[in-house]
């Protein structure tokens, strides 16, 4: 729980202490032509200011192997080192195990954004230089939502990839359940990297008797000979072959070509709770005193397209509070 003197004192500083072009330093787990970076990064600019020196490095752990991306990780922690630039922002669980934690004890200062993982897992429980955003995708509130929304609603299946960051995402709220029970509803997890496992699920999920299909990630898919499925296709491939209607816990995979919608968390929310922790920092609060914070609320993201395509129709109240994206 937040120390509520040392919160206001946060808050405090936040509106008194001037604001000053400063290097800010962002570690990437992924790529740019990602959706998802690209829209942290530019909530980050946004919030930030364009009066500071950006610094950006990808670890393009999505496409990479591990031993290739942590062998760019070691080169950026270097070049960090060398640079000292006055704030760093990593994004998500692979720059956070490599980059992030590697910073821990340090007198440069890191914000994170994206990591599905605990403070304990990456060790920096207590830092004194390391606060962020803990990503927490919002799976009971998502399939509450959705009871309402599919017309059929006892077997959920949620479709993943087996990265870090949904290995992380589902262990932190359910530890080593693969299915759970949501008000009536059967939740089950799914996890591979295997692009054919994950193409087998798509195709048997109807004689399964599963009313609906969540996706998270879908992005570290290999096929048997290790050639990488790529997203874009894998997602062709579920919306041409799956009878029953596609969600997502993700604004990104929302669209006229994706998934048809659902309560989601937004790239630029969690770009903006994290540069405003950044902003805190260059304006001289001790990290010690911006303690990390949780996803904060979800926003009603859907497609018209794929409202139409699925026969999914919205309530008014819904539809009213509802971003459409296509």
């Amino acid at each position: 729980m937040i120390n509520l003197k040392k919160y206001l004192f946060v808050l405090i500083g936040f509106f008194v202490l001037p604001a000053f072009a400063a290097d800010v330093f962002i570690v990437q787990s992924y790529n740019i032509e990602y959706e998802w970076d690209a829209e942290y990064i530019d909530s980050l600019k946004y919030v930030l200011g364009a009066e500071h020196n950006y610094i950006i490095r990808e670890l393009d752990s999505k496409r990479k192997q591990a031993n290739e991306w942590q062998e760019t990780a070691k080169q950026v922690v270097e070049e960090i080192k060398q640079t000292r630039p006055d704030v760093v922002i990593v994004g998500d669980d692979n720059a956070m195990a490599s980059v992030g934690s590697a910073l821990n004890g340090s007198d440069i200062p890191v914000v994170f954004l994206g990591v599905n993982g605990t403070l304990k897992d990456y060790g920096v429980e207590g830092s004194l230089n390391v606060t962020g955003v803990l990503e927490r995708p919002f799976f009971e509130q998502s399939v509450r939502h959705l009871r309402k929304v599919t017309a059929r609603n006892k077997r959920f299946l949620v479709l993943m990839d087996d990265s870090v960051t949904m290995q992380n995402a589902v262990y932190e709220t359910y530890g080593d359940q693969r299915e759970v029970f949501i008000q009536n509803t059967q939740v089950n997890f799914f996890l591979s990297n295997s692009a054919e496992l994950w193409q087998e699920k798509v195709q048997t999920a109807v004689e399964e008797e599963y009313d609906a299909i969540i996706i998270g990630t879908y992005h570290t898919l290999r096929w048997s000979d290790d050639t990488y499925f790529a997203p874009a296709t894998a997602m062709e491939y579920l919306r041409a072959e799956s009878v029953i209607p596609v969600f997502s816990f993700w604004n990104i995979f929302i669209g006229a070509d994706k998934a048809i919608g659902g309560y989601s968390i937004t790239a630029y929310e969690e770009g903006k709770a994290a540069a405003r922790l950044a902003q805190l920092i260059l304006r001289g609060i001790s990290v010690e005193n911006v303690p990390p914070i949780t996803s904060v609320s979800g926003q009603y993201v859907y497609s018209k397209k794929g409202l139409e395509k699925w026969g999914v129709k919205l309530t008014t109240l819904t539809r009213s509070q509802a971003i459409f994206q296509e």
